[in-house]
């Protein structure tokens, strides 16, 4: 007799809601009860897997400067679980895009997605502005005098230092700039 499908799904329902350890211990048991004193003949392996969904919110606001506090605070509420140092980097990071999406794109709207799962957040820009990928413009030269460097430019440069990543992609007609910052254990 093998131990079979039915019964580890019997077993597996016997455990209840429980953590992947406890039910790798479970059925380990069982097993163990099934066989008996019988010689063991193969290898077993098992592996439990728990899948936690990341939670995504979404704001969709005219590119108004006017707007910044509202995408001000939808940052912070979808980062609540942040400590305050990394939804501070976030919203630092945001109002530079945001700012630069109003000012400089001819976009109408712009949607701010929000995407959190184990301890990393991402924030997703979408304008339907002039195609324009930021990134590939090159970073300012800090080491200048203020009155020496040109006017502009420091947004993303700012946005760079402040996340783990940022990245660009035209896609469907859209701007799309993504960054990402995970907390570190």
């Amino acid at each position: 007799n093998l131990y079979g499908e039915k019964r580890l799904r019997e077993t597996l329902d016997s455990t209840g809601p429980a953590s992947p350890n406890k039910m790798l211990e479970e059925v380990s048991r069982d097993i163990g009860r099934f066989v008996g004193d019988a010689p063991q003949f193969d290898d077993i392996t098992m592996l439990a897997v728990t899948f936690q969904e990341a939670e995504r919110r979404s704001l969709t606001v005219d590119a108004s400067l006017d707007r910044s506090e509202e995408v001000t605070g939808f940052i912070e509420a979808a980062l609540a679980a942040f400590p305050d140092p990394v939804i501070r980097h976030f919203q630092i990071a945001a109002d530079e895009i945001f700012s630069n999406i109003v000012n400089y794109s001819n976009a109408e709207k712009v949607s701010i997605s929000c995407r959190t799962a184990e301890g990393q957040a991402e924030l997703t820009f979408s304008d339907s502005g002039d195609p324009y990928d930021p990134l590939q413009q090159p970073d300012p030269d800090v080491t200048l005098a203020v009155n020496e460097r040109e006017i502009g430019g420091l947004g993303v440069f700012i946005a760079r230092k402040l996340m783990d990543s940022v990245s660009y992609k035209y896609k469907d007609g859209q701007n799309h700039l993504t960054v990402r910052k995970r907390i570190k254990p």
